[in-house]
C-alpha cells in the first residue's frame, strides 16, 4: 500500500522539542562499563541485564497532568504488581499502550480528540512505568498486560501503540489479541538492531547481548527474535494495520519501519520527517491520521 509522508510545521517542531534527561548514574555506567567488563565480566553482565530489564521511570510532563487528572482510574493485578488503567469518555473502546520507559501521559494530546469523536479511551501504564508499581519489565509483560486489558474491556475497536508497545501489540495480534485494527507508531521490528543499539549505549561487547538473549530463552523457552515481526509476519498479514514512523527517529531507526514495509506490504504506512521518536505523539497531523484510520468502517 502507498506510503503517505508529512512534515510538521516549523513552529510546531520548535515548540514541542524536548530532550529527555538521562540519569547521571546511567551516563557514568556507560563510561565505566567497558572497563568493568574487561576486568569483572560477571559483574558487568549482571549490571547489563539489570539495565536491560529495568526501565528508567521518567517524570510526567506538566502538560500531561490535566488530562490524567480527568481520567477514571483503576488498577488490575499482574504478577505481584498493580497495573494502572486510565479511562476517559464513552463509546467504542480504543486501547493505548506506551513504549519502553514511557507512560500513558505521552498520549495526552490524543485523548481529547478521541473522546470528542465518540470513543472510550483506555490507557495502560505497564508495570515499572507511569503510575504502575514495579521496577522490572520486559516485552512479554507488555504483551500479557495488553492482552489482559483488552479481554477485560470486551470488544476493542483499535489498539494504538508506541515503540516497544507497538512490537508487543504485533506479537499479541498473532497470539490471540482481540482488536479490530491496530496503529503501530515508531516500533522496533528487528531484534538484532535493538540489541546493537543497547550495546552501543553501554559500549559493551557482543558477549553481553548473547548473555541477555540466553537469559530470555531460559525464562520463556523462546529466543528474543521470536518476539519480533520477521518471525511471525505471515500470521498478521490479514489484520488492519497503520504503521507510522519518523525518518529521523534516533531511538528506533527508520530501518525498522522499512522492514515492516517489506514484510507487510498490505498494511497502510505513514511517514513523518523531523519529529523523532517521541514528538510524533504530539503532532496534530499524526493524531488526525490515527483518528481517521480508527474511524474507518
Amino acid at each position: 500500500m502507498a506510503t503517505m509522508t508529512h512534515q510538521p510545521s516549523s513552529n510546531h517542531h520548535k515548540s514541542t522539542k524536548r530532550k529527555r534527561k538521562v540519569p547521571f548514574a546511567f551516563l557514568f555506567l556507560a563510561w565505566a562499563f567497558p572497563k568493568i567488563e574487561a576486568l569483572y565480566p560477571r559483574l558487568a553482565f549482571s549490571w547489563g541485564k539489570k539495565l536491560f530489564f529495568h526501565p528508567i521511570r521518567y517524570k510526567h510532563q506538566e502538560a500531561e497532568q490535566p488530562i490524567l487528572r480527568q481520567a477514571k482510574r483503576q488498577t488490575i493485578p499482574y504478577k505481584d504488581e498493580r497495573v494502572r488503567i486510565h479511562t476517559w469518555g464513552e463509546g467504542p473502546t480504543v486501547v493505548f499502550i506506551h513504549g519502553w520507559a514511557g507512560r500513558m501521559g505521552q498520549f495526552h494530546q490524543f485523548v481529547p480528540k478521541f473522546v470528542e469523536a465518540g470513543y472510550r479511551v483506555v490507557g495502560i501504564d505497564v508495570i515499572a512505568h507511569g503510575y504502575s508499581s514495579g521496577k522490572r519489565a520486559d516485552m512479554v509483560d507488555f504483551a500479557n498486560i495488553l492482552k489482559a486489558v483488552c479481554e477485560q474491556q470486551g470488544e476493542v475497536e483499535a489498539v494504538v501503540a508506541h515503540s516497544l508497545g507497538g512490537a508487543a501489540t504485533m506479537f499479541s495480534l498473532q497470539n490471540g489479541l482481540s482488536a479490530k485494527r491496530a496503529v503501530i507508531i515508531a516500533a522496533p521490528t528487528m531484534h538484532e538492531l535493538m540489541m546493537r543499539a543497547f550495546r552501543t549505549r553501554l559500549r559493551a561487547s557482543k558477549k553481553l547481548a548473547d548473555y541477555i538473549q540466553y537469559k530470555i530463552k531460559k525464562a520463556y523457552g523462546q529466543e528474543l527474535k521470536d518476539f519480533f515481526l520477521p518471525s511471525y509476519y505471515q500470521k498478521v498479514q490479514d489484520f488492519s494495520l497503520l504503521i507510522a514512523h519518523d525518518k529521523r527517529d534516533s531511538a528506533v531507526p527508520f530501518q525498522h519501519f522499512q522492514k515492516a514495509q517489506e514484510l507487510l506490504p498490505q498494511a497502510e504506512f505513514h511517514v513523518t520527517d523531523g519529529l523523532g521518536h517521541n514528538r510524533i505523539l504530539r503532532d496534530e497531523g499524526m493524531i488526525e491520521k490515527v483518528l481517521e484510520f480508527v474511524k474507518r468502517e
